[in-house]
């Protein structure tokens, strides 16, 4: 029987930094079920996902927020953050200023959850 709505147990607003081409759009991809791909376009402000799982013969829905990166989005990223449930940081480990950066991410999550 296919699950609904109703059936929901908990919903969970999921968000996804850090910089630009680390693939935080790629890792949306394998999450609905699609191929990997190495490179994709830059997101555009943001793109959203819905997945529904089912753990321990509960419903539980998330609804991922993928970001941009980029610096001129930083602004409307952080409208995004409020009732945000959890965040998942994004690197390239081939890229170490994407590592070390996401310190910024952090602080500017903590800033706004003041």
């Amino acid at each position: 029987m296919p699950l609904t709505d109703s059936d929901c147990a908990a919903t969970y607003k999921i968000l996804v930094l850090g910089d630009t081409t680390v693939g935080k759009s790629s890792i949306l991809r394998t999450l609905t079920g699609k191929d990997f791909v190495n490179k994709t376009l830059p997101t555009v402000g943001i793109d959203f996902v819905r997945r529904t799982f089912e753990v321990d013969g509960a419903v539980v829905k998330l609804n991922v927020w993928d970001t941009a990166g980029q610096q001129r989005f930083h602004s409307v990223t952080r409208k995004h953050y409020r009732g945000v449930q959890g965040i998942v940081l994004v690197y390239d480990i081939t890229d170490r200023k994407s590592f070390t950066h996401l310190s910024f991410w952090v602080d500017s999550v903590n800033k706004v959850s003041r």
